[in-house]
């Protein structure tokens, strides 16, 4: 799980979001509202069109956000991914965000097995 967050604002740009992806070479980052509350997740796939750098993320992120509650299992993560057929799920902590697991974290943990 990535515990040290980064996220963007519904208000911030496209631009934002790929300087800020790029540069800590994520693919997914979740989206807040200027509250703090999750609004949004935007994930490379939802740039792939040529955005124009100063379209607004409200208007390019996924506005359904599958999250897990971090007492949660690596299997129960790896089963609701597999079920919603998505790559990345939000951590939660009494409501609060506070991680982001990728499909990346699950091969990490599988590499971490002797045997399948």
């Amino acid at each position: 799980m990535t515990s040290d967050l980064q996220t963007l604002t519904d208000s911030d740009t496209v631009g934002d979001a790929r300087d800020r992806m790029l540069l800590g070479g994520i693919n997914s980052i979740p989206i807040v509202s200027e509250s703090g509350i999750l609004a949004g997740i935007l994930s490379s796939h939802d740039l792939v069109d040529d955005w124009d750098a100063e379209v607004p993320i409200s208007e390019v992120m996924s506005r359904t956000v599958f999250t897990i509650d971090c007492a949660a299992s690596i299997v129960e993560a790896a089963q609701a991914m597999r079920q919603e057929l998505i790559h990345h799920l939000v951590v939660t902590e009494n409501g609060a965000t506070v991680g982001l697991i990728s499909t990346f974290d699950l091969l990490d943990a599988l590499t971490e097995q002797d045997t399948l």
